[in-house]
């Protein structure tokens, strides 16, 4: 074995020990009957080497609750908002939507069960001013954004 893998057995290590107790995260979740849980950490200088520095994000998402979250893109287009989320299996007049300053509710019933999503937006929104496409299986969102002193 050479030194630079060595380096990299340390690094794996401390990675490891970082996230040890994720396991047992996930188990006091489960018994808290709270439907999610996230942990973030950074950990410096991984694989030993100075300045590689990897930042690292878990959700987990128990089946306490029973609706299903669509994926959901953001895309900021200066003026307005774009929210791209998939919906497979809805049919367009299932399809609910509510703004409520920056919170964006999504909810479409389908056979197998529910999506519901609130999504956070980076920007507050004018509620009167939304327009909604649905084709594919895509729902496309666009949103004007709320300028502030208006």
């Amino acid at each position: 074995m050479s030194r630079n893998q060595g380096k990299k057995r340390l690094g794996l290590r401390k990675f490891c020990s970082e996230l040890g107790g994720l396991v047992e995260s996930f188990d006091k979740v489960l018994e808290s009957g709270k439907p999610e849980v996230r942990r973030e950490g950074e950990i410096k200088d991984f694989g030993g080497v100075k300045g590689a520095n990897v930042a690292y994000t878990f959700s987990l998402k128990t089946l306490l609750d029973d609706g299903m979250e669509p994926l959901i893109d953001i895309f900021d287009e200066g003026t307005h908002l774009i929210v791209v989320a998939e919906l497979p299996g809805a049919k367009e007049e299932d399809i609910k939507l509510s703004v409520e300053g920056s919170l964006l509710k999504i909810s479409a019933d389908i056979p197998a069960g529910e999506y519901r999503k609130e999504v956070l937006l980076p920007n507050p929104v004018k509620t009167d001013l939304i327009e909604a496409a649905y084709k594919n299986n895509v729902l496309e969102i666009k949103l004007e954004k709320a300028l502030f002193g208006n």
